[in-house]
């Protein structure tokens, strides 16, 4: 039976540095590429990251959205999954779907969703002017300038660079937002990096290495992932 390999990498935030990690945990080959046969692969290599730990650490997931991805997923268990941005773009230039569907019959419907948003917005804010008392239009002001006070963050989070530098400025201000934000800004956007992990293997197990042994593929390239 042949044996396909299966790389992992493992993203994380350290809360005193707010500096992201990748550190690649393996590459190895497996039998089979079930769901059931993934998440026992995936559970043992967390387990030998962090002895097993995992007690107040939530776990994510970022791939290509398949089937047998998705069971491991659920089995592990995970909090939430990314399907990985650059497979989905791939898909949408390679199957060519809005296309086919037809662009102009979606725009068309866009337009669509965003008058009737509209109206049921301007329609809302008539009929609350007209039923809140002095208690109600007090409570109505208060809730705009929290409305306000969050769009000014959205408006220095769109105007930073980088978001990591954004949170380590702010985490005196907004001492219980970071815990949010450090959650669901460790996982990653796209399996790129995993990829790319592939191709150090290949220029590692060339035609004079071919002799190579599993183990030893897997060790060379944790060593050449980690190291730099």
């Amino acid at each position: 039976m042949s044996t396909i390999p299966i790389g992992l990498q493992v993203a994380f935030i350290p809360p005193e540095s707010w500096k992201p990690h990748v550190k690649t945990l393996s590459v190895k080959a497996l039998d089979r590429h079930t769901g059931q046969s993934l998440a026992s692969h995936v559970q043992k290599e967390l387990d030998d990251f962090d002895n097993g730990d995992r007690t107040a650490a939530p776990l994510f997931s970022t791939h290509d959205g398949a089937a047998n991805m998705m069971k491991c997923s659920a089995l592990l268990p995970v909090e939430d999954v990314t399907h990985c941005v650059a497979h989905s773009i791939h898909l949408l230039l390679t199957v060519d779907l809005l296309f086919k569907v037809g662009l102009p019959e979606i725009v068309d419907t866009i337009k669509k969703c965003k008058e009737r948003a509209t109206t049921l917005h301007f329609k809302g804010c008539i009929l609350v002017k007209e039923s809140l008392g002095e208690q109600g239009r007090n409570a109505m002001n208060d809730l705009m300038k929290m409305i306000n006070e969050a769009t000014a963050m959205k408006d220095l989070d769109e105007a930073a660079d980088d978001a990591m530098l954004f949170w380590r400025n702010h985490i005196s201000i907004y001492p219980t937002l970071r815990h949010v934000a450090r959650r669901h800004l460790t996982s990653s956007a796209s399996s790129v990096p995993v990829e790319s992990m592939f191709s150090t293997t290949g220029l590692i197990l060339n035609s004079k290495r071919s002799s190579l042994a599993p183990h030893k593929l897997n060790y060379c390239t944790f060593i050449h992932d980690n190291s730099r």
